[in-house]
């Protein structure tokens, strides 16, 4: 009952998250809503990305213990582990995102989703959280996709449950 009260309110909410994001940004989806997907016939690249902005040191027991998971069960290439000290080796992230991220206006949440979204459309592969904990070997197949994420079954806010930003993956763009 309690997640049918939720889910009512969110649809008001959806609703006028996708108005705005229609009215606002109509040019942009008009053009790029029957593009070809150009990425499908890209190569792969088998990369894992995972963020833990203080570094490995500092890392939480549970973090190390699901890096090290990824790292047994990916055989495929790299695992590469994103801190605040190497992230601008990888990806350039725009001024006024670094601006808002350095002045506190956005949290190291915000900043890791635009930083996930840059680096898999620049570099390609597949970004894990750092809370995943890999059980079994990472299937290679994720990275055929010009892009892939999950499903959630919470299905609140504009995604509506078709992805996920803790599992994302990309081709690189040309």
């Amino acid at each position: 009952i309690q997640y049918e009260k939720e889910d009512i309110l969110y649809q008001g909410l959806n609703r006028r998250i996708l108005n705005a994001l229609r009215s606002n940004f109509s040019d942009i989806i008009d053009k790029y809503r029957f593009v070809n997907d150009s990425l499908a016939i890209q190569t792969p690249v088998y990369k894992i990305w995972v963020m833990w902005w203080d570094g490995e040191q500092k890392m939480t027991n549970i973090g190390k213990i699901c890096l090290e998971a990824i790292k047994r069960n990916f055989k495929k290439e790299t695992v590469t582990l994103i801190t605040s000290e190497n992230y601008n080796q990888y990806v350039s992230i725009p001024k006024h995102i670094l601006d808002l991220f350095n002045s506190k206006k956005i949290t190291i949440v915000n900043f890791s989703d635009v930083l996930r979204v840059f680096l898999i459309r620049t570099q390609g592969g597949l970004w894990l959280d750092s809370t995943i904990f890999t059980v079994k070997e990472i299937p290679t197949d994720i990275f055929d996709y010009s892009f892939y994420t999950i499903r959630g079954r919470i299905k609140f806010f504009v995604h509506n449950g078709k992805w996920n930003m803790f599992l994302i993956a990309s081709k690189i763009k040309i």
